[in-house]
């Protein structure tokens, strides 16, 4: 077998195989172009280029899907794929996990977020299947009808306009105060998730 890394990222090559045909796995992601089609593919170039990769995938010998909900998806719209489709796990072996029990660095984040309560952890992007304006409804939910006194940590980046309809949806919510936007880095973000 010849293993192949796939997306359907744009700008990726995928590597073609003259004779004698070897045999070819890919690890499959996600099928999000096709799925949120109106928001990703609206361009025929985008389309065309899409389509393209998204048959030589479909032609490999062995999927590697890293998740059961990546699996399900090309199962449910490409069902003849289904037997050469293998679930594996995408996530990093918990023995590889960093958890730092530093109070320094507790304290350091603490105060550089103003985090001074308990706090709800969002990690994505300003993407509409992401959600966001969901998180931070959901926050005024439970402080305004659940009387929680919590914040919501946003960790994306999002341009001065999304940032702007962000702002706005948690101004309508009453919970503008409530929110911490954390700019995507990866120090960052590992630190966060291991507190």
């Amino acid at each position: 077998f010849r293993r192949v890394l796939f997306r359907s990222d744009y700008d990726l090559l995928v590597p073609r195989f003259i004779s004698p045909k070897v045999r070819v796995a890919a690890i499959h992601y996600d099928l999000i172009p096709l799925l949120f089609h109106p928001v990703y593919l609206k361009e025929s170039f985008y389309f065309t280029s899409y389509a393209s990769r998204l048959r030589q995938l479909l032609s490999f010998d062995l999927l590697l899907s890293i998740s059961k909900t990546s699996t399900n998806d090309l199962v449910r719209l490409f069902p003849e794929a289904g037997s050469r489709i293998k679930t594996i796990s995408g996530a990093t072996d918990p023995f590889f996990s960093f958890k730092n029990d530093s109070s320094e660095v507790t304290f350091h984040l603490k105060e550089t977020l103003q985090l001074n309560k308990e706090f709800l952890f969002h990690l994505g992007g300003p993407e509409p299947r992401k959600n966001l304006d969901g998180a931070i409804r959901t926050l005024g939910y439970l402080v305004h009808q659940y009387n929680r006194d919590l914040l919501l940590v946003l960790v994306c980046n999002p341009h001065s306009k999304e940032k702007s309809v962000l702002e706005a949806i948690a101004r309508e919510c009453g919970v503008v105060d409530r929110l911490r936007l954390l700019p995507r880095s990866e120090e960052h973000t590992s630190e966060l998730q291991s507190h």
